[in-house]
């Protein structure tokens, strides 16, 4: 696909979708966390899917779209083996057939959690309330650039744009804070609310995760991002989304600076030393009168 209008397409395929032209979260998440040279280099060698992705893509094809027949996955017997014969036949038919391999047990796991969400009532209405897998595009209005996004859920009737995240991690608020900022899901929801307001889909949407256990009980929480970090989202956006334009329109992709610098100790190792009052032996009096 090499071209495509600004608008919302509720029936294309993740596959269009993702061949698609356009600035999605994804790379702005990446120039966040790695030099534009790094970035460059992985959008240009797509590495292969993990199997926790494919278990966070069939779980979302089985809670959202209702696919419990798992199409598009290669469903692989119970007692599996990738490194025996067979084992690798069926990796290599699966293979042939265009499809993901999907283990016995990660396949169970999923058909549990399809089943665990649905016996939580706000889970549930909020799951009849969307069209699941719409395709967002836009003309960014500072850099001209075309963007794009594809929400899990876009809303019927309610503000909320739901997006679906699995994680091993507990619900509590902490391990929920450090999933949000480990996968900076914070500029994602940013990114997803600039693409309904630059269409003007829903006034005043807002990103709202709900967060699933990858292992038993399976149980959910939906979350709302805090205004103080979404405002954090919106300034770091800003800042990669202009990044990426001027890399683009130079065809320029840094890395990292070609400069000597100094390297130690983290901050927060520094100051527990300092908490320590450490006494160094007589012997290493002199060393530290050097280091000073």
């Amino acid at each position: 696909m090499n071209a495509i209008a600004p608008g919302v397409y509720p029936h294309m395929s993740n596959e269009e979708y993702q061949a698609a032209p356009g600035l999605r979260s994804g790379m702005l998440r990446d120039l966040a966390c790695m030099t534009a040279k790094e970035a460059r280099h992985k959008w240009d060698n797509p590495e292969e899917r993990s199997d926790a992705f494919n278990v966070g893509e069939a779980a979302h094809r089985a809670i959202l779209e209702g696919d419990l027949e798992f199409s598009g996955f290669y469903l692989l017997p119970k007692g599996h083996k990738g490194s025996n014969k067979a084992g690798m036949a069926r990796i290599d038919e699966a293979k042939a057939l265009g499809k993901t391999p999907l283990k016995w047990e990660q396949h169970q796991a999923v058909k549990a959690m399809a089943a665990a969400i649905l016996e939580n009532t706000l889970a549930r209405r909020m799951l009849e309330n969307i069209q699941p897998e719409v395709s967002l595009f836009w003309i960014d209005r500072e850099t001209g650039l075309l963007c794009k996004a594809r929400f899990d859920g876009m809303p019927r009737s309610f503000r909320f744009i739901l997006d679906l995240k699995t994680t091993r991690r507990s619900l509590s608020d902490e391990d929920i804070d450090r999933e949000i900022l480990e996968y900076r899901y914070d500029l994602q929801g940013d990114w997803y609310e600039r693409g309904a307001r630059a269409l003007g889909m829903f006034d005043n949407a807002q990103f709202l995760p709900l967060f699933q256990q990858k292992k038993p009980p399976f149980d959910c929480r939906a979350k709302l991002i805090r205004p103080s970090t979404r405002a954090f989202a919106r300034v770091h956006n800003d800042h990669w989304k202009q990044v990426y334009a001027d890399c683009l329109a130079r065809d320029e992709w840094p890395g990292w600076p070609e400069e000597i610098t100094e390297a130690g100790a983290p901050g927060w190792a520094e100051k527990r030393w300092e908490d320590e009052d450490l006494r160094l032996p007589d012997w290493q009096a002199p060393l530290a009168q050097a280091a000073e």
